[in-house]
This record gives C-alpha cells, sequence and structure tokens, in this order.
C-alpha cells in the first residue's frame, strides 16, 4: 500500500476476505463442539474444559477484526502523510475514493446477502457482532476514511511543498 486513495481498495478487499473466512473459522467451531459434545470417550468435564478453549478462541475473532480495520486504516493515514502527492491530483482522488465508496456498498451488500442465505450464517454474524457492525456500517466508513484521506492529501501537502515567495 502507498497510502493513497487507491489504498482503500485493498483495505476494502482485504476486509470482505478477512470477514468471510473469519465467519467459516466460527462455522468450523461450532461443528468442532459439536464433535467433542457428541463424544462417548470424553468425560464431561473434559467436554466442557475443551467446548469452553475453543468458543473462547474463536470469540477472539471478533475483535481481531477490529484490530485488522484499525492497523489498516492507521497504516494508510501514516503513509498517506508521507507521500508525494501534488494537490492538483485532488479531483482524481475524489473521483476514486466516489469509486471505492461506490465499491464498499457493494461489498457490504454482499456480505448480507451471504449472511442471510441460512439461520446458521446469520446466528454466526449475530455471535460476531463487531465484525457484522463494521461490514454494515463500511459505506459510512469508507465515506469517513476516504474523506480524511482526500483532507491529508490535499491540506498537508499544500503546506509543505511551498518554498521560496516573493
Amino acid at each position: 500500500m502507498k497510502g493513497d486513495v487507491l489504498s482503500i481498495f485493498v483495505a476494502l478487499a482485504l476486509f470482505m476476505v478477512v470477514s468471510i473466512t473469519l465467519l467459516l473459522f466460527a462455522f468450523s467451531s461450532d461443528v468442532i463442539v459439536e464433535v467433542y459434545t457428541n463424544s462417548s470417550m470424553l468425560t464431561n468435564s473434559t467436554k466442557d474444559v475443551i467446548t469452553g478453549a475453543i468458543i473462547g478462541t474463536f470469540d477472539t475473532f471478533n475483535y481481531g477484526f477490529l484490530a485488522i480495520v484499525i492497523a489498516t486504516f492507521i497504516t494508510i493515514t501514516i503513509l498517506a502523510y508521507y507521500v508525494n502527492a501534488h494537490p492538483m491530483f485532488f479531483p482524481i482522488s475524489l473521483f476514486i475514493s466516489v469509486i471505492a465508496i461506490f465499491f464498499s456498498m457493494f461489498l457490504s451488500n454482499a456480505y448480507w446477502t451471504f449472511i442471510n442465505t441460512d439461520a446458521i450464517w446469520l446466528a454466526l454474524a449475530n455471535r460476531y457482532w463487531v465484525m457484522t457492525y463494521i461490514m454494515k456500517h463500511l459505506p459510512l466508513i469508507t465515506t469517513f476514511y476516504s474523506g480524511f484521506i482526500l483532507w491529508i492529501t490535499y491540506r498537508a501537502k499544500t503546506g509543505a511543498t511551498q518554498e521560496g515567495g516573493l
């Protein structure tokens, strides 16, 4: 990632892939718990310990996704400040931001279409509420963040590139 507006597309694709992957892992956690709870070779206390460990491990995905989102945004922000871009390219960056916002609407819609295909996926989405909240509000988050990147590109570069004067 270079830190410009195009990096938002990389972040959006990353969020979509990670969210679907984590839901698939969460689905597998329920299957694993079911296998262990139906096992006749384990005692009830062992089943409880294993079930608690599996559920606790997979519940960290909820906040892990939030950490991925925050880390990606911080990275893009820092890189946006240091990228060499002239403010003259602001209209092009604005156009690319609008495309990124429409792309995020598509991804948010695709996520909800995937979630609503089955009651199992909907239950998992409710269980991992942070990821679901972020994916539900992805267009708003993208709008805010692309505006922030545009502001950095436009304002930080104008003051930093002026040399000399009258």
